[in-house]
């Protein structure tokens, strides 16, 4: 059940929030001043790069426990 809410999760954060979290962004663009290490928009995409990478491994690792799991005759 647990498992069911982190996948779940993960991928609302990766379908739903990551693209309201961007367009606040943008529209906070002109108030961020320039000379930072990276655009906020970089970062965002690295963290969403690693969440769909983890998302990914999370899920194949338990289509792979559920494979083991199911008994053939």
């Amino acid at each position: 059940m647990q498992l069911g809410i982190l996948l779940n999760s993960m991928k609302r954060m990766l379908d739903v929030l990551r693209p309201n979290i961007e367009a606040k962004f943008k529209a906070w663009s002109s108030c961020i001043p320039d000379g930072g290490n990276a655009a906020p928009g970089d970062r965002l995409s690295e963290v969403t790069v690693m969440l769909r990478a983890k998302f990914r491994s999370y899920l194949q690792a338990v289509v792979e426990k559920l494979v083991e799991n199911v008994s053939f005759p």
